[in-house]
This record gives C-alpha cells, structure tokens and sequence, in this order.
C-alpha cells in the first residue's frame, strides 16, 4: 500500500511540472502575441505615415489642378 501511495506522489509531482511548463508556456505565448500585434500596428502606423508623406505632393499638384480648372469655368462662365 505505502508503494502505491509513493507511485502516485510522483506521479503527481510529474503532473504538477508538466503543468507548471504549461502555464509558462501559455503565458509566453500571450505576451509574444502581443508584442506582435503592436508590433504590427507599429509597422502600419509607419507605412501609413510613408504613403501620406509620398502622396503629398501629388495632391498639392491636383489641387492647384483643379483649381485652374475651376477658374477657367468661372472665365468660361462670364463669356456665356
């Protein structure tokens, strides 16, 4: 009877340690998945700002075209 009392002692002993790494590992997980998520984020954030930055001038080139072109309808419009 005491061996068997001393088989499932270690046998939760082992148990215990397997669960014990479980949870780490789970817990590492989580976090590295955060870290990625805002990683992620991050790296959006920053293209985003790049493609902003990149079209700019672009816009500033079709404002100013639009503008023309509206002011060449005001002209138009006064010699109707």
């Amino acid at each position: 009877m005491e061996d068997r009392i001393l088989e499932l002692e270690e046998r939760i002993e082992k148990l215990e340690r397997k669960e014990k790494r479980r949870t780490i590992f789970m817990v590492v997980k989580v976090i590295l998945s955060i870290l990625l998520i805002v990683a992620l984020s991050y790296g959006a954030y920053i293209v985003y700002n790049k493609v902003i930055e990149t079209i700019e001038p672009y816009k500033e080139i079709l404002d100013t075209y639009n503008e023309t072109d509206q002011s060449i309808k005001n002209i138009k419009d006064l010699f109707r």
